[in-house]
């Protein structure tokens, strides 16, 4: 077991490391991340999670790819309804790295017509994860999280989130 002057020793190391980035002795492995670096952003104010929850509700989605890790946001609206992913994006937008994108989609078997669709995502931030515990339960047996109802909802619901709710269903 480490003794406390250890520890402090070894805390003072990685201080110096990152306040003088010039040091001639840096471990690599204590600074070495995969991918870049996600931009700092203030967290989510009251009004925005009341709209994460209504429109977590509709067709809104949320990953996480291990237990550990942070979560984003995944929007996937119909081109018919752009104004509003345009609105929406908007919302999102101190949280979002690239501007929502129009994806074709194959021919529809039901409607015989190509659909195309606005896209656009979060980055991974921890101020997220809530929307991973609340609307969505591992499945052991697929090994996948599935989508769910919170137990809270009658109390989660306000006029915003059930307004933004609603707004996912009506089309132009």
């Amino acid at each position: 077991m480490y003794s406390l002057l250890i520890i402090k020793r070894k805390c003072e190391y990685i201080l110096e490391v990152l306040v003088n980035p010039n040091t001639e002795h840096i471990s690599h492995r204590i600074l070495k991340r995969k991918g870049p670096v996600t931009p700092f952003a203030s967290e989510p104010t009251d009004n925005l999670k009341e709209i994460i929850f209504g429109l977590m509700l509709g067709d809104l989605s949320a990953e996480r790819y291990s237990t550990n890790g942070n979560t984003r946001l995944r929007f996937y609206l119909s081109s018919i309804n752009e104004e509003y992913a345009n609105h929406l994006y908007l919302k999102f937008q101190e949280y979002v790295k690239t501007p929502p994108k129009k994806i074709t989609r194959k021919l529809s078997n039901l409607t015989g017509k190509i659909h195309t669709d606005i896209a656009f995502s979060t980055l991974k931030y921890s101020f997220f994860n809530w929307v991973m515990e609340e609307f969505y339960k591992k499945d052991p047996v697929l090994n996948r999280n599935i989508k769910i109802l919170p137990l809270n909802t009658e109390k989660q619901l306000t006029a915003v989130s059930l307004a933004y709710w609603i707004m996912v269903r009506i089309k132009k």
